[in-house]
């Protein structure tokens, strides 16, 4: 895991609080002409003033708003049911329950203690998986599905925690993303108990790390929707989208080696998002060697990326 889904809280409870409805009634209206005839006909001039033991409409429905607090942003899901996504990579869209359906990355509001079950029948063709997450993006119970294009055993079967913060797919973490709010019996937000003592684990720590690279060396991925994740050199290993620092007129190769089964593809482009001297490989889902460029380190070359996914497969080139 990684855009936006954008390292961020992956929780946000959006709460609306309850609204004071205020009632009253103006006495007489004003004309361009005054009319002693027109105020006598004014139903207005018979009213009283309202008083503080008003029992209208209007003032019990104030005073229900009141009492009823502040109300969860969120799909409620009834204990025991069966929560089913249709797998686009641009989001989680919603078939069933009903309350759902047609919804992308819904906020799913799961009450604790209580068991559900979620998962994904039909999908675009991309790889995809579910998982649960809670607030350190760490998965939940063991609570992930392996990574497929067509869905089968793509179902997850748990107990609503305090700790589920957020349900995703692995491969395109950045738009396949959704809130989890688990509330008690009586409807209340309860608190994710996870903490984060470990800064070390931050996930943000190899995102974008610099790496300088002697001439010579073969610069690998894998290509992920997600991001650029580096294989080699080991310098690169395991950091998603590292900057990429370069000796002018040094040779150096790029590209990937495997990927997750979506169409990617390799470019190197200068400040203009122009490709630098027709350095483009083809775009396919199966890496091979065509998906390898070699050339010569200039300095008109500043980002490598994707051209499909080139808002999370993106890096930065510097060339001294």
């Amino acid at each position: 895991m990684s855009d936006e889904m954008i390292s961020r809280t992956r929780r946000t409870v959006l709460q609306l609080a309850g609204a004071t409805i205020a009632s009253g009634s103006l006495a007489g209206c004003l004309d361009d002409s005054p009319s002693t005839d027109d105020n006598e006909d004014d139903p207005t001039n018979n009213e009283s003033p309202p008083s503080d033991n008003d029992n209208s409409p209007d003032a019990s429905d104030g005073d229900a708003a009141d009492a009823a607090g502040d109300t969860i942003q969120g799909i409620e899901i009834d204990p025991g049911t069966t929560i089913e996504f249709d797998g686009q990579t641009t989001g989680w869209t919603g078939i069933a329950p009903s309350s759902i359906e047609g919804a992308v990355n819904p906020t799913l509001v799961l009450e604790e203690g209580e068991m559900y079950e979620m998962g994904w029948t039909i999908g675009d063709g991309s790889r995809h998986n579910i998982e649960i997450h809670n607030d350190n993006d760490e998965i939940v119970d063991d609570l992930a599905t392996e990574g497929v294009a067509e869905p089968r055993d793509q179902w997850l079967e748990f107990e609503a925690s305090s700790e589920m913060t957020t349900y995703s797919c692995k491969f395109h973490e950045t738009t396949m993303e959704g809130e989890i709010v688990v509330v008690d019996s009586d409807g209340t937000v309860v608190e994710s108990d996870t903490t984060t003592d470990e800064e070390t684990d931050d996930p943000t720590d190899t995102v974008g790390k610099a790496v300088e690279l002697e001439p010579g060396a073969d610069i690998r991925f894998s290509g992920q929707t997600v991001s650029w994740e580096g294989l080699s050199p080991a310098a690169l290993e395991g950091a998603e989208n590292p900057t990429l620092i370069l000796q002018e007129g040094g040779r150096y190769s790029i590209g990937w080696t495997e990927g997750d089964g979506a169409t990617h593809n390799m470019e190197i482009r200068n400040d203009s998002d122009e490709i630098v001297n027709e350095l483009e490989t083809p775009m396919v889902a199966e890496p091979g060697k065509d998906q390898i460029l070699e050339f010569s380190a200039s300095s008109e070359m500043t980002q490598y990326r994707c051209e499909p996914h080139q808002i999370t497969m993106f890096g930065t080139i510097q060339v001294e």
